[in-house]
């Protein structure tokens, strides 16, 4: 299986389940739907992404598995793509927030609290794991679900 179509899958199941099979098989607790516009093809991309809660705010890690480049959704958030994410079956517009600086190592010790794996990722890579803080655009979410078109695809 394509790690395309296995990313279609997880998805899907995310949006009717409410649970990624990848973040179960990692023992992750917290994932979220995140969906931009490819950069460069300017279609939307969904991803599922684990996050971590900080203040209330969620904060996603770049981590890529251990790649030594930056994964594409980064990429298309860094470029000026819309985002908005999916999260307890709610849909936010968000705007990505690079953290630097001390913000960024309390976040980062967050994420390495909350997911062991990323142990393994640093391992591998010399790279920085970019951090963004996902600020709601308007705080009233709207309820989500199969049936729904996500906001982004709109236009």
């Amino acid at each position: 299986m394509t790690a395309r179509l296995w990313t279609r899958l997880d998805v899907t199941c995310y949006r009717w389940v409410g649970a990624s099979i990848g973040a179960c098989a990692l023992g992750l607790s917290d994932v979220l739907l995140l969906r931009t516009r490819g950069r460069r093809s300017g279609q939307v991309r969904a991803v599922l992404v684990a996050c971590v809660e900080l203040d209330g705010v969620p904060v996603v890690c770049g981590a890529n598995a251990g790649s030594d480049t930056d994964p594409a959704w980064f990429k298309n958030l860094v470029a000026g793509s819309p985002a908005e994410i999916e999260r307890h079956h709610r849909r936010i517009a968000v705007t990505p927030v690079l953290l630097e600086g001390p913000e960024r190592a309390a976040a980062f010790d967050a994420v390495y609290r909350a997911f062991p794996h990323v142990r393994l990722y640093l391992a591998r890579t010399s790279r920085p794991f970019p951090l963004l803080r996902l600020e709601p655009v308007d705080p009233s979410p709207v309820a989500a679900g199969p049936a729904r078109r996500p906001a982004l695809i709109r236009r």
